[in-house]
């Protein structure tokens, strides 16, 4: 029905439901909810569907609605209710972008992980807790600056009118990378008192 205050969307397959073509767009479920936007799940449109099927007495009208049952049940489907804030929207371009990021992120994990075997075994030869403490110092160090980075490099962009799109996963990232290398070297440089690396 048109106008409708429902948006629909969906939770299947990363570009969502395959019978509809055009430009996907991703929704942050967090930052909508936290905008008030309500979600009405799967089982609850069935549900509801269900309940109009039965006081439906035209055979027609209750095989279409089954019709559209099975293709919500198939492409997963949401309605949202309420306002949805452009931060929350992410286009094509910038989901690629945030995608890319988490890819470094996890490459960043496991670096992580290595460092941090490197120095447990070190810890280990040398019988001493050192090697490991300095190491835990610049891991938590450099990911607590990278953090803050982000979110100052985010607040920066936004600053300068850049709060959705690829310039806020940019300008996020920047401060990011930036936050990480200095909290990472600035944490080292207080590491080193405790063991050099």
């Amino acid at each position: 029905m048109k106008p409708s205050p429902f948006l629909s969307a969906s939770r299947t397959q990363p570009l969502g439901a395959r019978r509809f073509t055009g430009t996907p767009f991703w929704i942050d479920e967090a930052k909508a909810r936290a905008a008030g936007a309500t979600f009405h799940e799967v089982d609850e449109i069935v549900a509801d569907l269900q309940r109009i099927q039965a006081k439906t007495k035209n055979s027609a009208a209750s095989s279409r609605i089954q019709e559209i049952i099975g293709k919500v049940r198939a492409d997963k489907e949401v309605l949202l209710k309420g306002h949805i804030p452009a931060s929350a929207v992410k286009g094509p371009l910038t989901m690629g972008m945030t995608r890319g990021l988490q890819g470094v992120q996890i490459i960043g994990f496991a670096l992580t992980a290595a460092d941090m075997t490197h120095a447990a075994r070190k810890s280990h030869d040398q019988h001493s807790v050192k090697p490991l403490a300095a190491e835990t110092i610049r891991q938590a160090g450099g990911w607590a600056a990278a953090w803050a980075g982000m979110k100052l490099g985010a607040a920066g962009g936004a600053l300068v009118g850049i709060e959705t799109g690829p310039g806020a996963v940019v300008t996020g990232a920047i401060g990011g990378i930036a936050g990480g290398f200095a909290g990472y070297y600035g944490f080292d440089w207080i590491a080193d008192h405790i063991d050099r690396n």
